[in-house]
């Protein structure tokens, strides 16, 4: 199945003519990401524009499916929309970033680079327009990846909301059976890497790591 994911925001047009540009076909399907937040003018306009978009995408036989972000974790946002990823289960994913809210087209970049971690053989491409509609691009994000390491994982799961470095460390040794030293290097790493932060000497997670933690360390949602 072949899903694409749609930032809406207020203007319905940029979303409907992304999704004839990616070529939408009956028995595709399509998920409309947006936040309901500022004024009661500025939810109305987004609702009204969802609304349309899905009775135009449905009209052409296009399978509709929303997802309300809070939009103010991105750890929390990019575990929501990988939930959504893992119930539909698509095997070809395209992330149109043409509309909406910019920090949701990054959510939704990063939740589907996770998803294509966690599912193996998906294909996932980025398709970016012009708002005049003059210019489009579609890529192939095959060789972008995520490359985390289990060892890496293993320690953002025992970070949490911030723990002491040494208690880190040790817990790491005895769970991971590995050496201080490995442990400190992969530490180091993963602060390269923006997955931890070190403050004070207390670990803590960054929000892509957040994001990690909440899928792969049971944390969902």
């Amino acid at each position: 199945m072949k899903l694409a994911i749609f930032i809406v925001g207020f203007d319905e047009k940029l979303v409907i003519r992304a999704g004839f540009r990616i070529g939408l076909q009956p028995g595709d399907a399509a998920l409309l990401v947006y936040s309901l937040s500022g004024g009661d003018y500025d939810r109305q306009k987004v609702s009204n524009a969802v609304n349309l978009v899905k009775n135009i995408f449905s009209s052409a036989g296009v399978a509709v499916k929303e997802l309300v972000v809070n939009a103010n974790n991105f750890g929390r946002d990019v575990s929501s929309l990988v939930s959504v990823l893992k119930e539909l289960k698509p095997e070809r994913l395209v992330v149109s970033l043409g509309s909406g809210m910019r920090y949701l087209g990054l959510v939704a970049v990063y939740a589907s680079l996770i998803y294509r971690e966690l599912v193996k053989g998906v294909e996932l491409v980025v398709h970016v327009a012009r708002e005049d509609g003059f210019y489009d691009v579609t890529l192939n994000l095959d060789t972008m990846r995520l490359s985390v390491g289990r060892s890496e994982l293993r320690i953002l799961c025992l970070v949490g909301d911030g723990v002491k470095r040494d208690l880190v460390v040790k817990e790491a040794c005895d769970r991971m059976e590995k050496s201080p030293s490995t442990i400190y290097m992969l530490l180091h790493r993963m602060v390269k890497r923006g997955l931890v932060q070190l403050r004070d000497d207390v670990v803590v997670l960054t929000p892509l790591g957040e994001a990690l933690s909440r899928v792969f360390c049971g944390g969902e949602g």
